[in-house]
């Protein structure tokens, strides 16, 4: 090798050493300000609980933290402090932390005989104890009998929260809850199970079915299984509540036929869509009043108020107008029997012949009314 190779060889020997304790130094700072408490994302200060009964378990905001004697770091604000222990009241004090100081805390522990404790949001929350209030959350409950309880937690506008749980004398147990909200969840449930559930119009499972994110407001819900009747209903959740339905299908309701007139027409009912075509016919739909629609491309939408009795036939019949060119309209026709039609057919069959069928027809047609006044003389 040549000195003027290893004149180079030198310096970059020298530089690599150099980067080398350069890179040591930095990982060991990093490392020092990151196990220390002031490299924080918050400003923090100093917890020291000490008390009667060493060993007693310490919770900050509802977290295990340690035992007595107890000394941590804590993010400056409130805080609530509870020490606990077996056959001990629980000691449970509110502090607040200043950065950079320390603050001092004394549980003087009182013998007791176990209790259960409730801390639930939001605040004020009924608690239930095996099917009786005792009281707004946060609470203590004690003299409660040793064995299997169960608790419910409620508040309107939240989704209720109920377990169970085993009491032992002299033991303490503390329930940290947070209810979930109702605004915005939804459940749909139906007996036989298995039916497609349309919210608003839009396909959104089977049942039973429990979703979330449903905005508040009035909703109309179709069920629909094979076999069985189609469900419409209304759903309001406007004032915050769950939306929740659940129905019993029946095999039994009245069929429904709408006649479009149109192969691109389109029927909807309570804003789901259920056919297409010049004929569309339900085979069962459940009883009630709905919103019935037809509708399709360059005609003009027709919409009518349809009540559905328990049973027999309903069947409507649209007539569409192209767009721009007047209303179109729905008409419920009447039933099979109630039409002049089916009345000159049964005359003709009573008379022997078309002719006498049409003169019965025209005989059993109502008079006309009189005009101006009518003198009735009463027995």
């Amino acid at each position: 090798m040549t000195p003027t190779a290893v004149r180079r060889a030198r310096p970059s020997q020298s530089l690599c050493s150099r980067a080398h304790h350069w890179v040591t130094f930095a990982l060991l700072l990093v490392g020092f300000l990151l196990a220390s408490p002031a490299w924080a994302e918050d400003p923090v200060g100093v917890l020291s609980v000490t008390g009667n009964v060493e060993g007693a378990e310490v919770w900050v905001d509802g977290d295990k933290v340690g035992a007595l004697p107890y000394t941590g770091y804590h993010p400056v604000g409130r805080h609530q402090v509870r020490v606990v222990a077996d056959s001990y009241d629980p000691f449970v004090r509110k502090i607040e932390l200043i950065e950079g100081l320390t603050k001092s805390l004394e549980a003087k522990l009182v013998a007791g005989t176990g209790t259960v404790e409730f801390l639930v949001l939001p605040v004020g929350a009924t608690v239930h104890i095996d099917g009786n209030p005792v009281g707004p959350s946060p609470i203590r409950v004690r003299d409660l009998a040793p064995g299997e309880h169960r608790y419910a937690v409620v508040a309107e506008g939240y989704e209720p929260v109920e377990a169970g749980f085993s009491f032992e004398r002299g033991r303490n147990l503390f329930f940290d809850l947070e209810l979930l909200s109702s605004a915005g969840l939804f459940h749909v449930g139906s007996t036989p199970p298995g039916a497609t559930v349309w919210i608003d119009g839009e396909q959104v499972g089977v049942t039973p079915l429990d979703i979330s994110g449903i905005a508040l407001g009035e909703h109309q819900v179709r069920l629909a299984l094979d076999g069985w009747v189609e469900v419409f209903r209304p759903v309001d959740t406007s004032d915050g509540r769950k939306g929740s339905l659940d129905l019993t299908l029946s095999q039994s309701g009245a069929k429904l036929t709408v006649k479009t007139g149109s192969d691109q027409a389109v029927v909807t009912i309570n804003g789901s869509q259920v056919g297409q075509g010049t004929r569309v016919h339900l085979p069962g739909i459940d009883r009630g009043t709905v919103k019935l629609q037809v509708s399709g491309p360059g005609l003009e939408p027709a919409t009518m108020s349809l009540r559905v009795p328990a049973k027999g036939s309903v069947t409507v019949k649209a007539k569409l107008a192209p767009t721009g060119q007047g209303a179109s309209e729905l008409r419920q026709l009447p039933p099979f029997y109630g039409r002049w039609t089916f009345w000159a057919a049964t005359g003709a069959v009573a008379a022997g012949g078309v002719a006498g069928g049409v003169i019965l027809a025209k005989a059993l047609e109502p008079p006309e009314p009189p005009s101006g006044d009518v003198l009735v003389v009463l027995p």
